[in-house]
């Protein structure tokens, strides 16, 4: 008898302890809604509506170009006549604010947008960047402003890390918390407030297939705006692939930046500005596509390859990327209208994944 009541003791202390772990999880996510609040803002300008947050005490805004892009196409003929196009914003306790467009990316190429609130203040309320990837299955909650009916918070997990499907250089985290329209340039943050990526796109007609820019691609844009002052894309002519495990040149645009540094079609990378390349063929192509991104029209990035059996630094000056745009395909799953916003590769392309294609999920290589 006694060993009974011994057990069930035992079990209810086990229920207990189980119980009291499980409510920990929702006193966490409420303690993380309420430190990054207050650094979310409402974004709207020119009939678009979505989400942004505070990154810096001086009142720098991170959003998605995409939610201000009218701003962002009329940016430099509203300076032309020394004006500046004006951005809604509006706290979530209410408070209306103002703020102007500093940089703009490309939507198809870098969807961030960084925007300045109008006036003096210097001790905004902030939200931290997470460097490095988030665990699958990590608990996170996409804060914003969906579909015009007020500030919202919706939890999920990581679901995958580092997708390169939906950009250039811009790696997205997937989850599952619900992102609709609206939430765009939102935070997606973890368990301690702090932003493990900027709530992008989801894929139309499934289920909880949503996508945050990577708080790494976020930091290393705001590097390049702090140096440069400017989001403007760079390219440099070219298409790559993987052949036989080695990151190799697959297209060289005739007189483009590449063609005229001598880079030629065949050349194996081994390295890009001094430094050698991941031993991951699609890290290394990404590896590559920042550096690019990372120099403004203008500047020399340097390619080291192998041709022939002689190795060889090419030094390539960054031109303007393009409007034109290589086609991007993927496989739409039945019932899916689209894949919203698009996000098309610029100058770099990946081999088709086998395992992917095998899986009905193939994307294409670009070009």
């Amino acid at each position: 008898m006694k060993s009974l009541a011994g057990r069930c003791l035992l079990a209810v202390c086990l229920v207990a302890a189980g119980l009291s772990a499980a409510s920990a999880e929702p006193d966490a996510v409420v303690a993380a809604i309420a430190k990054a609040k207050p650094a979310v803002v409402r974004v709207y300008y020119g009939g678009l509506l979505g989400t942004g947050f505070i990154v810096r005490p001086t009142g720098l805004v991170v959003t998605n170009s995409h939610v201000v892009e009218v701003a962002c196409e009329v940016l430099d003929l509203a300076r032309a006549f020394g004006r500046e196009p004006e951005v809604h914003l509006t706290l979530t306790d209410g408070t209306p604010l103002k703020a102007t467009i500093k940089a703009c990316g490309n939507p198809k190429r870098l969807d961030l947008a960084f925007l300045q609130i109008e006036g003096d203040r210097a001790d905004w309320p902030t939200l931290a960047l997470r460097r490095g990837d988030p665990q699958i299955g990590e608990t996170v909650i996409a804060l914003g402003y969906p579909m015009n009916i007020g500030f919202t918070a919706t939890e999920g997990i990581i679901s995958g890390v580092d997708r390169s499907q939906f950009g250039d250089y811009a790696l997205h985290h997937q989850t599952d918390a619900a992102i609709n329209p609206g939430n765009s340039g939102g935070p997606l943050i973890d368990l301690d407030g702090r932003v493990v990526g900027v709530d992008t796109l989801k894929l139309v007609g499934t289920e909880n297939m949503g996508f945050a820019i990577t708080a790494d691609t976020v930091l290393f844009a705001l590097a390049k705006y702090d140096r440069k002052k400017t989001l403007d894309s760079g390219s440099i002519g070219v298409d790559l692939a993987v052949s036989d495990g080695h990151v190799v040149v697959y297209h060289v645009d005739p007189d483009g930046p590449a063609d005229k540094a001598g880079l030629k079609r065949g050349d194996r990378i081994t390295a890009v500005n001094g430094q050698a390349l991941s031993g991951d063929p699609k890290e290394a192509i990404h590896q590559i596509g920042r550096a690019i991104k990372a120099a403004a029209p203008g500047e020399t990035i340097s390619l080291s390859v192998v041709r022939g059996g002689e190795f060889l630094d090419v030094h390539i000056d960054v031109g303007q990327d393009g409007d034109a745009v290589p086609t991007y395909h993927t496989y739409r799953p039945r019932g899916a209208l689209a894949i919203s916003p698009a996000r098309p590769w610029a100058g770099v392309a990946l081999e088709i994944d086998r395992e992917l294609q095998a899986a009905g999920r193939a994307l294409s290589t670009g070009r």
